[in-house]
């Protein structure tokens, strides 16, 4: 029941509330994004701090000098995680720690975003400026001390589940030590997990890095063999001749110490003779031939190593006897009939493979 007019202005009333209520929340929607970086800024910067607190090695040591760590330092050695603006984009970032007095320092961050960028000079410090002509006399050396084993210069080799102390750096200033206490990174590798890992090492600007490799020299248990008659899910094969195929399965494992798994099976290896093997393409083997048969079973892991061999025997005779026949007693009559009761014996019976 309204007119043309009044709808006409009803929509310029809603227009006008409109027109007032839209830079309200303009500024509301970009208040709370700004508010977002600054809480993200303030996130990446005590991250920094923790990070140059623990490794205070790293901190600048000449006034108004500056030591700048980028994110993915940081996320490297899991001091902060996932740094996005916010449409969920990566961001990159770095924080800057500048020596203002004895044992103080300025901390910056620097937030780079697809929409955001700090402002000011968080964002100009470089990273050269923690290299002055005097850092450039430092440097480091991780020298070994006989205890591990050394695959080449700077390769530590650990035997999977050992302990293992990573070894500290000395920090030399034009040849003299001024610190033999430089710590790692990181200072602690778990040695039940194989794989690879580099330790770094930084004092003044100056650094150095070993690499760490856990490997796998356990070799796995001897394999288990399970014999059942025609197929895996046939009768236990209980020994003596049988007139079938026999399924031979095994089962080894692969631990470098209690409860610590290795690299895992890789394959298992028959042999007929203990000498020469053949490489298996699967934990199983069907044995079909006539006669009897020793076989030696062994398993690789998949970091090479070799177990010790299992043995066994089996029968198989799937061969029908052949005999024949001859009258041993009777009376034969005309024709060659016989005219009474005849007694059969057998005669060249002929078995080859179980007699």
């Amino acid at each position: 029941g309204f007119t043309l007019a009044e709808l006409l202005v009803v929509i310029v009333i809603l227009g006008v509330l409109l027109a007032l209520a839209t830079p309200s929340i303009y500024r509301y929607l970009i208040r709370g994004t700004e508010e977002y970086y600054h809480s993200l800024e303030k996130t990446v910067m005590l991250s920094g701090e923790d990070y140059l607190n623990d490794y205070r090695a790293l901190l600048p040591r000449g006034m108004n000098n500056v030591t700048v760590i980028e994110l993915k330092e940081l996320a490297d050695n899991n001091y902060i995680k996932n740094v996005v603006d916010s449409k969920g984009q990566a961001c990159d970032a770095r924080v800057t720690a500048k020596k203002i007095g004895n044992n103080e320092y300025e901390y910056y961050s620097c937030l780079i975003c697809s929409d955001y960028q700090t402002e000011g000079e968080a964002c100009l410090f470089d990273e050269n400026n923690n290299v002055t002509e005097d850092t450039k006399n430092y440097e480091i050396k991780v020298e070994d001390n006989g205890e591990y084993e050394l695959e080449a210069e700077g390769v530590y080799i650990v035997y999977q589940g050992e302990d293992f102390d990573v070894p500290y750096g000395t920090a030399y200033y034009k040849g003299e030590v001024v610190s033999d206490k430089v710590i790692g990174n990181p200072r602690i590798i778990d040695t039940n997990k194989l794989g690879t890992t580099i330790v770094k090492y930084v004092y003044q600007g100056a650094t150095a890095e070993i690499t760490v490799k856990v490997i796998d020299r356990v070799s796995p248990t001897i394999p288990q063999v399970v014999l059942r008659e025609n197929n895996k899910t046939g009768n236990i094969y209980k020994g003596g001749w049988y007139s079938g195929d026999i399924y031979e399965e095994y089962l080894s494992t692969d631990y470098s110490k209690p409860g610590v798994e290795g690299s895992g099976i890789d394959y298992y290896e028959l042999s007929r003779d203990g000498k020469i093997y053949e490489r298996l393409s699967s934990n199983y083997h069907i044995s079909t031939e006539n006669g009897e048969q020793t076989y030696y079973v062994r398993s690789v892991d998949k970091s090479g190593n070799i177990g010790e061999e299992n043995t066994y025997s089996l029968k198989i005779d799937k061969e029908v006897p052949r005999c024949s026949l001859k009258v041993e007693s009777g009376t034969l009559g005309n024709n060659n009939w016989y005219i009474s009761d005849v007694g059969i014996g057998f005669e060249s019976i002929e078995e080859e493979v179980s007699s």
